[in-house]
């Protein structure tokens, strides 16, 4: 697998992360494997490329079986009859989860925040909130946060980047250094750029 498949596909187990990320899956990939039902929010919050969109994908995949039972949304896209039809489905039992992951959770319309505050309030066993923010939320920070498990994701250590790249691709030798030195931590853009350079070692070739 490429670096650019890699990122296109995301991970499937949270060994395939890194920091904080990694920790995080963990934790609740052992809850998911227990058999635990109680429902799920969670809230991961931090800069950009450390993780917390790979975090909500590793655990989704884990509680959901059929596409269908996970609802993967910006918050920017959210309308207040996407929550009214949310809390519709609470009337039926199902044995399955249900997950609603929610992208970039500081951007939903006012309209909207009311509705999605009670949502998280009346959330049901075998149902999972798993949202994602930047650094610096919007007025519904507290108001969100008092109602889930927020983890502030940081940028993982040069030197895991460089481990994680060379686990995955050790034909990057030195440049793997390189490349998590000059992305600070940054997962993301040290994937993209380890993609740039294997291509250009592949065209030499």
């Amino acid at each position: 697998m490429t670096p650019e498949e890699f990122v296109k596909n995301g991970p499937k187990t949270p060994e395939d992360l890194i920091g904080k990320a990694r920790a995080v899956a963990r934790v609740f990939y052992a809850k998911v494997r227990s058999g635990a039902a109680n429902p799920i929010r969670l809230l991961c919050y931090g800069p950009p490329g450390v993780g917390k969109s790979a975090t909500c994908r590793v655990i989704s995949h884990a509680l959901v079986e059929h596409p269908v039972l996970l609802h993967h949304v910006s918050a920017k896209q959210i309308t207040p009859d996407h929550v009214r039809n949310w809390m519709n489905d609470f009337r039926y039992h199902n044995d399955q989860w249900r997950v609603y992951w929610i992208e970039e959770v500081d951007a939903v319309h006012p309209d909207v925040e009311v509705l999605l505050l009670q949502f998280l309030d009346e959330l049901p066993d075998k149902n999972a909130v798993l949202a994602t923010s930047n650094e610096k939320m919007s007025g519904i920070e507290d108001r969100f946060q008092s109602r889930c498990q927020a983890v502030r994701f940081e940028k993982p250590q040069v030197e895991e980047v460089e481990k994680f790249l060379l686990k995955h691709w050790p034909e990057l030798g030195i440049v793997a250094r390189e490349i998590a030195e000059t992305n600070n931590g940054d997962v993301r853009a040290s994937l993209n750029d380890a993609q740039m350079h294997l291509d250009v070692q592949r065209y030499k070739a």
